[in-house]
């Protein structure tokens, strides 16, 4: 619904920032956030699902919005422990919200992946 992307199953407690960018906006109890990159992509990262109704406790915002970030920044620290004792999954969706400027997207799902390091999509704009 809210855009095409990947879902990751993250193994840490950090979120990072997937591309340089800015940091556009930090959701409401910091369970998600949104950038911009310089190439004018959207990219939302949302930790968990359904996190929203944990309203903030297990996330602690790292940044403000308006920050200029590159790719590997935190960006919000969460408790996978608290995610999942609420019977929550940790799978967490990584989407592109502006399907008009994307021409094609590439994923390479199955393979293990460093936060900041390790490419898990690739974007071809329009």
């Amino acid at each position: 619904m809210a855009g095409d992307g990947i879902a990751v199953v993250p193994t840490g407690n950090v979120a990072v920032a997937p591309a340089d960018g800015e940091i556009t906006l930090i959701f409401q109890g910091g369970h998600s956030f949104s950038m911009k990159t310089p190439e004018k992509l959207e990219i939302t990262v949302h930790i968990g699902l359904d996190t929203l109704i944990m309203n903030g406790e297990g996330f602690e915002v790292l940044v403000q919005e308006g920050t200029s970030v590159t790719k590997g920044t935190p960006i919000i620290r969460y408790s996978p422990e608290a995610i999942t004792s609420t019977g929550l999954s940790l799978i967490s969706p990584v989407l592109l919200t502006d399907p008009d400027s994307v021409r094609s997207i590439s994923s390479y799902p199955g393979m293990y992946t460093e936060a900041g390091k390790t490419a898990i999509m690739k974007v071809r704009l329009k």
